[in-house]
């Protein structure tokens, strides 16, 4: 009798030796630890904005798990890009790990804490908390009767960036997107319509406590001008890149001056706009999905530890993304200081205006208005 045909013969050889030739092909290497890639004893699923998953910290993590738990785990990754996305895959059951910002976590529409779609964090399993800002900790945006919800992984304004090559003078108001001789030659997200309605409501003058007022937002004023931002404008998606940038001189931008990422980043400058600037301060939170099992809660605390420790936030947040570290300045190095220009530090630590918690009726009214303008301006382009 014939078990197995040829075919089937060198379908098995080959499943035999993609699971298992790491056991013997590193047998000899007594002290070199491996990962078996036919067994997770735990997969993580994070949506995350994309600069908080680097390659290089992913491996790491794995490597460092595997160490201290004998445990082979993997971490699926989903980059988002538009803050709706936290809440859908919350609710939905997809989410272990999430990285909204300030202003999402008692966002009525949302209500992440008070419908228990977040499990309150354990202070004990994060150690490097002792080492951040208590600023960015005790804080009424991320907790709730004294549990907190939120770990706090980087911080920055929606900045105005000039090229120094292109724009001899600093731009000293937002209302240089409005002008003529820029029209098609800056740049601004195209993922993160709240941050173009703030702007908009700085160029109009509105203060603090008017930049999310729908009254004042749904007017013709604001529309018209809010209209021609868009229209003339560039976007980038997630954070903006030199080829992004191409036709620009002008952009917007997340993190500091050299926040662009690629090749010739130099010549781009933070503006220090009059007006201020928006400010953002992104957390990582565990979702209730990690209710599963125990390991999966700790493997999520893990990764919140890991992401606000002085090597991932020194790389990561600093070097790499120019950011806003939430690490006291006495726990990071003297030379990972010195990556960031103090002046433009400065600045937006002092004109920074917190994105403000929006109500449901303001929050709709908003993503309505904007809607109603993309479409108009759609509609004139056919």
């Amino acid at each position: 009798m014939v078990l197995f045909n040829n075919r089937q013969k060198i379908w098995l050889v080959k499943l035999f030796l993609v699971c298992f030739s790491p056991l013997w092909s590193w047998a000899g290497e007594a002290t070199k630890q491996t990962e078996n890639s036919c067994h997770y004893d735990e997969v993580l699923k994070m949506d995350v904005w994309v600069s908080y998953t680097p390659d290089y910290a992913v491996r790491e993590f794995k490597d460092y798990i595997r160490k201290k738990y004998q445990k082979n785990i993997d971490l699926h990754v989903n980059k988002v890009f538009s803050p709706d996305e936290f809440y859908d895959r919350v609710r939905a059951g997809i989410s272990d790990i999430i990285s909204p910002s300030h202003n999402f976590f008692k966002d009525e529409g949302t209500r992440l804490i008070d419908t228990g779609l977040l499990i309150p964090l354990d202070p004990s399993s994060i150690p490097n908390l002792e080492s951040l800002d208590r600023w960015f900790v005790e804080n009424d945006f991320a907790s709730n009767n004294g549990k907190i919800y939120g770990v706090p992984v980087a911080a920055g304004g929606y900045n105005l960036l000039y090229n120094k090559d292109h724009v001899k003078v600093p731009p000293k108001s937002w209302n240089i997107l409005w002008d003529d001789a820029y029209r098609g030659r800056y740049s601004i997200s195209k993922d993160y319509y709240e941050a173009n309605i703030y702007i908009t409501a700085f160029a109009l003058g509105y203060s603090k406590d008017q930049m999310s007022d729908i009254k004042l937002i749904n007017t013709p004023v604001f529309k018209a001008k809010l209209k021609k931002l868009l229209q003339n404008a560039n976007y980038w998606h997630g954070r903006p890149t030199v080829a992004d940038l191409e036709k620009s001189v002008l952009t917007t931008g997340w993190g500091l001056s050299h926040s662009v990422s690629g090749d010739k980043t130099k010549q781009w400058r933070l503006a220090f706009p009059k007006e201020g600037v928006g400010f953002w301060m992104d957390y990582l939170a565990i979702t209730r999905n990690t209710k599963r099992s125990e390991f999966a809660q700790k493997l999520a605390m893990e990764w919140l530890n890991f992401s606000i420790g002085k090597r991932f936030q020194s790389r990561n947040i600093i070097r790499d993304r120019n950011y806003i570290s939430p690490l006291k300045e006495t726990s990071l190095p003297k030379d990972v200081l010195a990556m960031q220009n103090s002046r433009e530090l400065h600045y937006v630590l002092t004109h920074s205006v917190p994105w403000p918690l929006l109500t449901e009726r303001n929050r709709n009214g908003i993503k309505l208005v904007y809607d109603e303008v993309v479409k108009e301006i759609e509609q004139n382009q056919k």
